[in-house]
């Protein structure tokens, strides 16, 4: 774990109040005293992001045994967290192919927080938790460390080829040019409130991750999850065959935030699916007809009122007789 507090940064009061504010919060994490323990690895996200500390610490379903911490055979996505930071994380498919994540400067035993489960790494802490998508790793880092353009997570990929698919998503695919699983980062918290998007890169076998923090102790999420799952949650839209295989799927209903515009393409070939342009309007409910190499939406439960109501004022316009 890295627990340094210094910077070449110019020192001003505010500065100096905000060095000895860390100096309590890095004795709190247990630097100095070998491997972060349950209590101070808690206590510490606890204390730094409290609305996201409950989420992480309580969603957990991560159970210790023979092979590491596993989730049993529910979970969306195998996973195999190991004893020891050093080791790989495994990610198990059907078949016997095993991916191994191995992530660059995280080291000591892992620390089981009820479901969850942490680890050291320089700079912070890692805690592996579960979601129903998948897993995501929260990476809690101290003061001084994200800064723009500054690497601040490395994982190293071994049984498989990252590649970046799209803005924000990296997958991993197989030696058959199959995705595998699906890598995003989709959002980062600091200290003092503020929300941030992270940056996922490739380079060569290893997946990178930086975000801007301007140097404030910052807790992002990396997520993990089964290739082949659209990346939004929803019910009643379209899912429409392109002449070329790919599936169109658009709109349709998420609980939060509701009615949706999205689009999504799936590529039955790769087994990922790409973000599209986003439709004009909201449309749940509706239906979707393809027309040559386009699809037209129509018919949506958004603007059903509005057809019902025009409907009506066109039957009881009274129709033009002819005389005899």
């Amino acid at each position: 774990m890295n627990c340094h507090t210094t910077t070449s940064r110019p020192r001003s009061g505010a500065w100096v109040a905000l060095t000895s504010l860390l100096a309590f919060l890095v004795a709190l994490s247990g630097c100095g005293e070998g491997s972060p323990t349950t209590e101070n690895a808690a206590g510490s996200l606890r204390l730094r992001f409290p609305d996201q500390a409950e989420r992480i610490l309580s969603e957990g379903r991560f159970h210790a045994g023979a092979d590491g911490f596993t989730l049993g055979e529910r979970a969306a996505l195998d996973v195999v967290l190991p004893a020891e930071g050093s080791e790989p994380v495994r990610v198990r498919f059907p078949g016997g192919a095993d991916l191994h994540v191995r992530e660059l400067g995280v080291q000591g035993a892992a620390i089981p927080l009820d479901g969850a489960v942490a680890y050291a790494r320089d700079g912070g802490t890692s805690l592996w938790t579960s979601s129903p998508a998948g897993v995501e790793e929260w990476l809690h880092l101290d003061a001084g460390e994200a800064y723009a353009h500054v690497v601040v997570g490395t994982w190293q990929i071994d049984g498989g080829t990252p590649r970046q698919t799209d803005e924000g998503v990296v997958h991993v695919f197989d030696a058959n040019g199959r995705a595998l699983v699906r890598v995003t980062a989709p959002i980062a918290y600091t200290a003092t409130g503020r929300e941030l998007r992270p940056v996922l890169a490739v380079r060569d076998d290893r997946i990178e991750l930086s975000v801007d923090a301007n140097g404030e102790a910052v807790l992002v999420d990396p997520a993990w999850a089964p290739a082949g799952n659209l990346s939004v949650q929803r019910e009643w839209h379209t899912a429409t065959r392109l002449a070329n295989g790919k599936v169109l799927v658009a709109g349709g209903w998420d609980l939060d935030p509701g009615p949706l515009s999205s689009v999504e393409l799936y590529d039955p070939g790769t087994n990922v699916w790409s973000v599209g342009a986003s439709m004009a309007q909201l449309r749940t409910g509706h239906t979707a007809t393809l027309l040559g190499i386009s699809v037209a939406a129509m018919k949506s439960r958004l603007h059903r009122a509005r057809l019902t109501l025009a409907a009506r004022l066109t039957t009881e316009v009274p129709r033009a007789t002819r005389q005899p």
